[in-house]
């Protein structure tokens, strides 16, 4: 890197993506994050009574795993750096595709050719204050030290972001000079009635759009506050047919869902490959304010 790399960059003022569910907008950061993949998977979803469905039941995973795994299979074809290439944002997340996407989920699980790289070295953090601003704030240098390199003289340690770049010239998320990989870190907000009502994040590197994916549906679907919301147990797509499952959820339920041709692997949730969360959410009929700290890493919920 230059000194001219540095001189060039200015911050930028975004606008997020978003998409309306069941009564409540949910606010995500645009490419080249990988928040789309959340939106999308949500709305995919949709289109199934989710919410008459037993909590964690093999149909209600099934469906979650899958509308998840169509979600990824279009990010991870068009995330990229908006500057180099066009991302049909609206499209991805519009009512009639994802009614269209949603016809694809069958009784069996889909092989879906994708790997996802693990990764639980993000540190996330919100906060509200008393006027109700709401920070969602989250970093990370990716794998364990980022690049290992560090600037002399300073301490900082470079990210390794670049890993996620496409190789082929022909994709989206190509590598290319002064471009931006498809990123996975995602700060996220959801306000209902057009008030602030959540703000959270879930780490985990590409667990962070299922975590966003099985968060807000405990909270919106089956009326979880924060702490049982953060607290539930989870799955993880890996890849192929793959799907982690915490060891909590029932036998009876993994078998189902073997059946239906998913590649089941039990893993203790200590075991950090099933990100962790914060949350905070406003209660603006009572004017309080609830919060839960997710039990798989460290971290608390402190009010002052």
């Amino acid at each position: 890197m230059e000194a001219e790399d540095f001189s060039e960059f200015e911050p930028e003022w975004i606008t997020p993506i978003s998409i309306d569910y069941k009564g409540h907008t949910l606010y995500e950061l645009p490419p080249n994050g990988q928040g789309l993949c959340a939106l999308e998977a949500l709305k995919i979803s949709s289109h199934f009574d989710v919410e008459k469905y037993e909590f964690n039941s093999s149909k209600y995973l099934h469906t979650m795993i899958e509308s998840m795994k169509l979600a990824f299979e279009d990010g991870h074809h068009f995330i990229a750096d908006p500057k180099f290439r066009e991302i049909p944002v609206k499209r991805l997340t519009s009512e009639t595709y994802c009614r269209k996407k949603s016809t694809q989920i069958t009784d069996s699980a889909m092989m879906m050719p994708l790997r996802l790289i693990q990764s639980s070295d993000t540190i996330y953090l919100t906060v509200v204050d008393k006027a109700r601003n709401m920070v969602s704030f989250i970093n990370s240098l990716y794998h364990n030290f980022g690049s290992g390199v560090v600037v002399e003289g300073t301490g900082l340690v470079l990210q390794n972001r670049g890993s996620s770049f496409n190789l082929d010239e022909a994709h989206h998320n190509c590598l290319e000079p002064r471009k931006r990989p498809y990123h996975t870190i995602i700060p996220a907000m959801m306000y209902k009635n057009g008030e602030p009502f959540m703000s959270f994040g879930v780490m985990g590197g590409h667990m962070q759009p299922q975590g966003h994916l099985q968060v807000t549906s405990n909270i919106v679907n089956f009326n979880m506050n924060p702490q049982d919301a953060l607290d539930a147990p989870r799955f993880r797509f890996e890849e192929g047919k793959k799907v982690l499952l915490e060891d909590s959820i029932d036998s009876t339920t993994m078998k189902d869902l073997m059946n239906k041709g998913h590649d089941i692997e039990v893993v203790s949730r200590l075991s950090l490959q099933f990100g962790g969360g914060q949350i905070i959410m406003v209660d603006n009929e009572q004017g309080c304010l609830y919060a839960g700290s997710d039990p798989r890493k460290d971290g608390c919920a402190v009010g002052y």
